[in-house]
């Protein structure tokens, strides 16, 4: 029986690189001797084109440690409100209140 790990990291190098060494470590655990209880484990690591270069290095070490590459989600387009429907309001700026608390303290 083999062990495949799926690791769906966010897209930025921040939290790939930490993943790829929890990868790396996972992939390099001691192993019993016994081969019916030693597993191969196989690790896949979701990444968009853009990080691709991030997890490269790594097969070359490791042939159980594969890359997984999904498209770039790109944002949606922005769209005019239908007829009749409001738009949302602006919030209120939030430092105003915090202004007049400290001003009320200050006073007292």
């Amino acid at each position: 029986m083999s062990v495949h790990i799926l690791m769906y990291p966010y897209p930025t190098a921040g939290h790939i690189i930490p993943l790829l060494d929890l990868a790396h470590k996972l992939l390099h655990l001691p192993r019993p001797a016994a081969p019916a209880v030693a597993a191969p484990i196989t690790v896949t690591v979701i990444v968009t084109p853009d990080n691709l270069h991030l997890v490269n290095p790594f097969p070359a070490s490791s042939s159980s440690l594969q890359p997984l590459v999904l498209p770039s989600l790109e944002p949606p387009r922005r769209t005019t409100p239908a007829a009749g429907v409001p738009r949302r309001q602006r919030p209120r700026p939030l430092r105003a209140p915090q202004l007049t608390h400290c001003t009320l303290r200050q006073n007292s």
